[in-house]
């Protein structure tokens, strides 16, 4: 070849070669832009939970600030629910559960103290799961939340229907308080006006109130706010918030009981009332 046609040929070859890099870094900046996107679609869409006439919820660990709800890991897995009971009742830890809960960012962990009629073996069961995971949360600095429940006999209430009996509460209370609870979540007594002894003899360990089966809004707000007044350090409700007509009426009725000392008949205020059919 001669000189100027080498020359032709080094200048088209390194035009085609740059134009070929330029396009290269053309397409990687096009597939890192679908990648961020892709990225931030799925972050809000795994992170933001809106509820009907409420705010945004950031339910995502990594999602940082206020609105982040806390989470309190369930550490056990029993048989006790139905309302026909097997021949053999257990109650068992999940494996490496302070581990998860710190994977999953949670607050607390917590476990069951099951007390059934003529049931020692699974009692024994939940004392057990009580003191292993006690000593493992200590290890971390994890709080640990004991679930005492008394339950009635099947054969009489058909099945997981707790006893409000508060002779039988009391002690079931302070046995997990003496195996090291952090925070006690118990039922309320039969008679509400009793449960200043429960919160007695729980020390100085908070105690927050489980919610029990579905009840009126009348019924669940004056009860709460009974409660508070004994010195309940909070409520745990699952069924008469989340079964309710207006879940996020309810929460902020609640909240107001709870945090800011309103009476049930003020707080009642910020639920709507409940559709009619037509």
């Amino acid at each position: 070849l001669s000189s100027s046609s080498f020359r032709l040929v080094v200048e088209i070859t390194g035009t085609i070669i740059v134009r070929i890099l330029v396009l290269a870094l053309a397409i990687n900046i096009i597939v890192s832009i679908i990648v961020i996107v892709g990225v931030v679609v799925l972050t809000i869409v795994g992170t933001i939970f809106i509820f009907r006439d409420g705010p945004s919820v950031c339910i995502n660990p990594m999602c940082p600030g206020p609105r982040k709800p806390a989470l309190v890991l369930r550490t056990d897995v029993a048989n006790v629910y139905g309302s026909a009971l097997p021949r053999t009742l257990m109650s068992e830890l999940i494996a490496d559960a302070t581990e998860q809960a710190l994977r999953l960012d949670a607050a607390a962990v917590v476990v069951n103290l099951l007390l059934l009629p003529d049931q020692p073996e699974l009692h024994r069961d939940c004392v057990r799961n009580v003191t292993l995971l006690k000593a493992a949360a200590d290890r971390v600095g994890m709080p640990v939340m004991v679930e005492p429940l008394v339950m009635q006999a099947n054969s009489v209430a058909g099945g997981y229907m707790v006893d409000g009996d508060v002779r039988k509460i009391l002690p079931l209370v302070r046995q997990a308080v003496e195996l090291g609870a952090d925070i006690i979540k118990s039922d309320p007594t039969a008679d509400v006006s009793e449960y200043h002894r429960v919160i007695e003899i729980a020390g100085d360990v908070p105690v927050l109130v489980r919610g029990g089966g579905r009840a009126s809004d009348a019924e669940i707000l004056a009860r709460t706010e009974a409660l508070m007044t004994q010195g309940a350090k909070g409520i745990v409700y699952g069924r008469n918030v989340i079964q309710h007509h207006d879940p996020a009426g309810m929460t902020k009725a609640l909240m107001r009981i709870v945090h800011n000392g309103s009476s049930a008949d003020e707080a009642a205020q910020w639920i709507r009332a409940a559709e009619v059919p037509a």
